[in-house]
């Protein structure tokens, strides 16, 4: 998680614009006839996606179609715009853009435009602290195994260094102002990994098979870059060692973010796997329910680091109230996470053995 890209906010709340290509699928809305070339139905909402001389290829009878005109749940066309004859189509039938075909010499008043509009995501900056309380006195005893203050700041900056790891996995966005419980000031959560990842996920539902896994990726590989990272529970790197020997291929720390990683190819894209120990549960790295059968597919590029200005992890020291015969020092920080496009990620769970 250190080694995200990291940008500064400089508001609690962040938020970023995501947008798509214009989509090129959609299905018939009823059946259609092979006669039928007006207000020909098309699942709702979809008929925007067309434009006027559209190519529609029906894959399930062969028929292209030549786009007149559209409304938001409907198309006219040309049937049968092509060598293949104009055919009856059943309800729900697939269809695609294939292209545009103009006349010679059209003008410019014959193309029009269609396109999708960005929209807005958004995530909370979440306030994280911990804090290390040692008496005066054992501040100036001589232990054996060293001073206890530095031992303990170590021990608490590795606790919150897991704190942040596991809400930037497990955490759902919301700001409570005193609608949940009582606050003088704002708490908020950032939304994690586990929230933003809605697209891709995969219920093995037992045990995973070699076959299902190069399924998921395909599904996971559909948008984004061709290499990613999968952060998985301990038990699905072992499933995964046992039925890809040939395909695995461990990769020195120095190149990969330092941190031991192992590289499976698929046809679908390059995966590379990280063993994520905040993927348990109750019972430690043996257990197979819940988290303990996790794995998620990251774009890591697509991901970001959020702090807000001046806020990043800091330890401030001596912390307590005058008077007080102890030390108090604190880390603190105020950060979230980024997260850009669903569909270029994924989540397979439910893996048990």
């Amino acid at each position: 998680m250190s080694k995200l890209n990291k940008r500064v906010a400089i508001n609690t709340q962040i938020y970023w614009l995501e947008d798509v290509l214009n989509p090129s699928w959609t299905t018939f809305s009823g059946s259609a006839t092979s006669a039928v070339t007006g207000n020909i139905p098309v699942a709702t909402g979809t008929g925007a996606y067309f434009t006027p001389y559209d190519l529609v290829k029906v894959p399930s009878t062969g028929e292209i179609m030549l786009i007149l005109d559209n409304s938001a749940n409907g198309i006219s066309a040309v049937r049968g715009y092509g060598s293949t004859a104009a055919a009856s189509a059943a309800d729900a039938a697939d269809m695609v853009i294939i292209g545009s075909a103009f006349e010679e010499g059209s003008s410019s008043t014959a193309l029009e435009s269609r396109g999708t509009q960005t929209t807005t995501a958004t995530n909370y900056l979440q306030i994280f602290r911990k804090s290390v309380e040692i008496t005066k006195t054992m501040a100036n005893v001589e232990l054996y195994g060293g001073s206890d203050r530095p031992y303990q700041r170590k021990k608490k900056g590795v606790e919150l260094m897991r704190d942040l790891e596991r809400s930037f996995l497990f955490g759902e966005p919301y700001q409570d102002t005193g609608g949940k419980s009582t606050v003088s000031h704002a708490r908020r959560i950032t939304g994690g990994i586990n929230n933003f990842a809605t697209s891709n996920r995969t219920d093995a539902s037992g045990a995973l098979t070699e076959s299902e896994f190069e399924g998921w990726l395909r599904t996971a590989f559909r948008y984004g870059s061709t290499t990613k990272y999968l952060f998985c529970a301990p038990l699905i790197m072992s499933v995964i060692s046992l039925w890809a020997q040939g395909k695995l291929q461990m990769f020195p720390k120095d190149k990969t973010y330092g941190i031991a990683i192992t590289q499976y190819t698929s046809p679908h894209g390059t995966i590379n796997i990280v063993k994520e120990l905040m993927l348990e549960n109750a019972g430690g790295v043996s257990s197979t329910s819940y988290y303990g059968g996790y794995a998620f597919a990251i774009d890591l590029p697509e991901i970001e680091y959020r702090y807000l200005q001046n806020r990043d992890v800091q330890m401030e020291t001596e912390i307590q109230h005058p008077g007080d015969d102890f030390y108090k020092d604190q880390y603190i920080c105020e950060v979230g996470m980024e997260f850009h496009n669903a569909q270029k990620h994924g989540l397979l769970y439910g893996v048990t053995s």
